[in-house]
């Protein structure tokens, strides 16, 4: 996934006062705002660092994803595939900015 640290909101036009925003794979999002993907989810922050203004994403929250592609919280039974094979129950635990599967028979 391409994340930009900053972008804009809106046609990029500054001068007809179009708020900056995070751009996240060409999508613009608002300071402020919250939104997921691929069971990742963000806020776009705004930070001030010294003589420049950062909009970047931010992790709020990761979840899981099952094999069908639905988002899943950690302790839940779920399909997943696995080194090529698909397993029926299957767990996760989301540790920092890594989620690791394990999945029984």
């Amino acid at each position: 996934m391409k994340m930009n640290k900053w972008g804009y909101f809106g046609n990029q036009n500054l001068d007809v006062g179009h708020e900056r925003a995070c751009e996240v794979d060409g999508q613009c999002h608002p300071v402020g705002s919250t939104f997921g993907k691929d069971c990742i989810f963000y806020r776009c922050d705004k930070s001030d660092r010294g003589h420049s203004l950062w909009y970047q994403p931010t992790v709020t929250r990761r979840l899981c994803k099952d094999a069908n592609g639905h988002c899943r919280h950690e302790g839940e039974n779920f399909p997943y595939i696995l080194n090529g094979h698909w397993y029926n129950r299957c767990q996760c635990i989301v540790s920092g900015s890594y989620t690791r599967y394990s999945c029984g028979s």
